[in-house]
């Protein structure tokens, strides 16, 4: 059994698109950048995504963000707990 916390599902989803946004605006620097455009764009090679993805999962891990543990409030939460 699960409770949701809708004032906690609020505040991560609010806090999901506060990051998306420094994320992108942050991201926009480099792949703007004349250096990048030049270099990568114009040989075909896209890592954008690849750079998002891994930047975004750093940003998670160094600030422990974890959404769905977050959202999802069980009455344990480690799977070592004895009954």
């Amino acid at each position: 059994m699960f409770h949701l916390d809708w004032e906690r599902l609020a505040e991560v989803l609010v806090t999901i698109i506060v990051l998306a946004f420094f994320v992108e605006r942050a991201l926009s620097l480099l792949f703007e950048h004349r250096a990048y455009i030049e270099g990568l764009e114009k040989r075909n090679r896209n890592y954008k995504e690849l750079i998002a993805f891994a930047v975004s999962f750093l940003v998670c891990w160094e600030w422990q963000f974890d959404a769905v543990s977050t959202v999802i409030l069980t009455e344990r939460t480690s799977c070592s707990a004895k009954p």
